[in-house]
């Protein structure tokens, strides 16, 4: 892989999609082995601490690459959580966006560098490699509401067409002990007026990341201006699922 000094020079302009790109790469080729380097050191924080370990994840995985784009003299600002967002997906495979916003040394604003992290609430797991997209966007309550467009993080046709599969547990080590539930608060996000079409097969990935998990959705209620899934399954009998 090419460093980001040469990438660039071969580059007309230098653009915020540019940089995302050069991120998307970056991000293909180093997950995997961060996560086998560190495995037991985010095990560890996840056992303590829960969802912290995703955050270890990500500055083992993202701190040289920041470092990296800001010695070709760019700046990336962030606010921390306040600069993220999680409303999608079940708890096994949970997608927050963070993000950075990207100027130049000369103070000039290009947009922002959103990273998408999947990542599962029950224990510590990566299901899929993080991924990268560029927003020209740089408020906070812009890029919020362009996130809050599926079409916006979902830029890869086959992330809501791929396949699954499940591994069944043996019938007769199947027990019920009652219902958990979950929420997702995201799910209008991937009905789009003007492209009926699309809002199908995004609503079925999304549908289906809960439906494979063994999730079966209950309910769903319109609040302040989203639309709010629930869902339940049973505590034991579920399926084992692979991706």
């Amino acid at each position: 892989m090419n460093s980001l000094k040469e990438v660039l020079t071969q580059e007309k302009e230098i653009t915020i999609q540019a940089l995302a790109n050069y991120m998307k790469q970056y991000t293909r080729n180093n997950w995997q082995s961060v996560l086998q380097e560190y495995q037991s050191e985010f095990q560890d924080a996840f056992d303590k601490s829960g969802e912290f370990a995703y955050g270890v994840f990500g500055r083992k995985l993202f701190g040289p690459l920041i470092k990296e784009i800001e010695r070709e003299g760019f700046v990336l600002e962030s606010d921390h959580l306040a600069s993220s967002v999680e409303y999608w997906g079940p708890p096994e495979e949970r997608e927050r966006c963070m993000w950075h916003v990207c100027k130049k040394a000369d103070g000039t604003l290009m947009g922002s560098l959103v990273t998408r992290v999947f990542h599962d609430h029950t224990q510590f797991r990566i299901p899929r490699s993080p991924d990268i997209i560029a927003l020209e966007k740089t408020e906070r309550s812009e890029i919020v509401e362009a996130l809050s467009r599926a079409s916006s993080r979902i830029t890869k046709y086959n992330e809501f067409t791929g396949t699954f599969l499940t591994e069944k547990i043996d019938s007769s080590e199947q027990k019920d002990h009652g219902w958990e539930y979950s929420v997702e608060l995201g799910l209008g996000d991937y009905l789009e007026i003007d492209n009926p079409e699309m809002s199908e097969g995004m609503l079925d990935h999304a549908l289906s990341l809960w439906g494979h998990n063994n999730w079966e959705l209950t309910s769903v209620v319109p609040y302040q201006g989203r639309l709010i899934a629930f869902f339940k399954r049973p505590v034991f009998g579920r399926e084992k699922t692979l991706r």
